[in-house]
């Protein structure tokens, strides 16, 4: 591939990692006036940024253990995104089953849906708490959600959270927005270690992915946020991980999300107990999330003893209904940071983000590092990792930040508005429902994708296998989204790969379009699609 990377004479900030939080921290500090370039040795959100149920938490089952400030910090995270990006962030109907226990009785969370009511003000949360959020009987539970109706189940809450209608394209329109402020961010760019000038960063050396050309990158401060990736780059003392788990099935059980308690055995037969969340996102449903040890010699993959368990936990809480493994196309595995002190047979997530400078990572000064663990406090890590930045580097010229700012895709004050305005352009060619998932998945960059039509109307066409994907699609993403594999375009710029494998037609359509593109020849558009059939492959042999 024909690629020629330019860099600034020198920038005050190289974010190393392209997941949720590496995309944040860009944007962040671009934001704030801060010449920022951003290095990812993959694809923009290819780690565990790839892996969520899609549940940006509100933060109100942090109050089961009466932790206002991760409460209030979730709840405020929450608003934010909403306002940051309102077609990617919607409202999502949550329940919970009550027990005779007390902890999980109806008292507990009934107690818990009038504290957060009190605690969190209005102007706080992104979708209030109302009439509709509050205990429900035996009978409403089982009508809501098909949950196996156990002995010890006494009823239910209902509350709101929110969900992300696809959490690849809310990282991808963070790298966007911090370009369009000025960040140069570069994907399949591996950043293979750092040079010093007197104990201080004055560079990071970098290898292009795609070329094999090595370029030195002068900066001022680095910030580590590559997740697991850390080992690969010696950013400073290690942190243990644990693999994260979710799988998609192929059916759904109606509109509400369901949290539940399930019994798990780990290896040596210690009793644990955890929660599983069954979502419901475009006709599937997500189940997660389960924790692993992290066996690095697996990668991104699990064992046939761990997918039958997390299938066993699966019939252990439906009331109908059974799942074989090969039903299902799409497990999502992630290497998360683990709690320090948990169990190797029952690990733990780490529940805050950190971040590290020198007198942690024991590197050099301007080195730092990320820790990150949710989405939801995704965007406030960055905030708070730039802030450190910028109080422990001399001379970094600050700008004034626009706390109101939204991302270059929400340019809009309703969704619901903007969705209606297109839709009624669009009545005598596209169907409301293609128009609806191109404004959820782009917001008003649809606008953008539409206009393709007018000069070739042939674009306006679904793509082949894909009945509800415009081939306008790929050639935006492909002109604007930095999109260099085929696998960048179906897993990440589009959601063609999103819910199930796609079609064969699909994928050679998505390959003719950038082998014309990028002049690939036969070898490697083979080693192209051969590289989109592995992520199908996620269960070890």
């Amino acid at each position: 591939m024909d690629r020629l990377l330019e860099f600034k004479d020198h920038y005050d900030l190289a974010v190393v990692g392209g997941g949720i939080h590496g995309a944040a921290v860009a944007w962040e500090a671009a934001s704030r006036g801060l010449s920022v370039v951003l290095l990812e040795s993959r694809d923009f959100a290819s780690g565990a940024s790839a892996n969520s149920l899609k549940i940006i938490h509100g933060g109100l089952r942090y109050l089961q253990s009466l932790d206002v400030k991760r409460a209030r910090d979730s709840a405020r995270e929450q608003l934010y995104l909403s306002r940051l990006a309102p077609h990617l962030i919607r409202p999502l109907p949550c329940v919970m089953p009550t027990y005779r226990e007390l902890k999980k009785s109806r008292l507990a969370l009934g107690l818990g849906l009038s504290l957060y009511k009190f605690l969190i003000a209005p102007a706080e949360r992104a979708f209030a708490l109302g009439d509709s959020d509050r205990l429900i009987t035996r009978d409403e539970l089982h009508r809501m959600v098909p949950v196996r109706l156990a002995d010890g189940i006494t009823g239910g809450a209902l509350w709101h959270d929110a969900q992300v209608y696809n959490a690849e394209r809310l990282v991808i329109e963070f790298i966007m927005s911090a370009r369009s402020q000025g960040a140069d961010t570069i994907n399949y760019a591996r950043v293979d270690g750092v040079s010093t000038d007197d104990g201080r960063v004055r560079a990071v050396r970098v290898s292009d992915q795609l070329t094999e050309c090595a370029y030195e990158v002068s900066c001022s401060a680095v910030m580590y946020a590559t997740g697991a990736y850390e080992r690969e780059i010696g950013s400073g003392p290690g942190t243990d991980f644990v693999r994260a788990v979710n799988v998609i099935l192929p059916v759904t059980w109606g509109r509400h999300a369901l949290g539940v308690a399930v019994p798990a055995t780990r290896i040596r037969g210690a009793a644990q107990t955890r929660l599983l969340f069954f979502v419901p996102w475009r006709g599937h449903t997500m189940v997660g999330t389960w924790y692993f040890p992290d066996r690095p010699e697996l990668g991104d993959k699990i064992t046939k003893q761990e997918l039958q368990e997390c299938l066993d936990d699966v019939q252990s809480v439906l009331a109908g209904g059974r799942f074989a493994g090969d039903a299902i196309d799409i497990i999502h595995i992630g290497r998360l940071p683990s709690r320090s002190g948990s169990s190797p047979e029952a690990p733990q997530l780490r529940e805050r983000f950190e971040v590290w400078g020198s007198e942690r990572t024991g590197g050099p000064q301007g080195m730092y590092r990320l820790i990150g663990t949710k989405y939801t406090t995704a965007r406030q890590a960055a905030a708070h990792a730039v802030a450190k930045v910028i109080r422990a580097e001399p001379g970094m010229a600050v700008a004034a930040r626009d706390h109101e700012r939204r991302l270059d895709t929400s340019g809009m004050d309703s969704f619901a508005d903007y969705l209606e305005r297109t839709q009624a352009a669009f009545e005598d060619r596209l169907s409301p429902d293609v128009v609806y998932r191109l404004a959820r998945n782009y917001g008003v960059k649809a606008d953008e994708i539409l206009s393709y039509g007018q000069e070739r109307p042939d674009l306006l066409e679904p793509i082949p296998g894909a009945p509800g994907t415009l081939k306008a699609e790929v050639c935006y993403v492909l002109d604007h989204e930095l999109a260099y594999c085929l696998d960048d375009v179906l897993f990440r710029r589009t959601d063609l790969a999103t819910l199930t494998r796609p079609q064969p037609d699909t994928v050679r359509y998505c390959c003719e379009r950038m082998r014309v593109r990028y002049d690939w020849d036969q070898t490697e558009q083979s080693r192209q699609t051969s590289l989109v059939e592995a992520h199908f492959d996620k269960v070890a042999s």
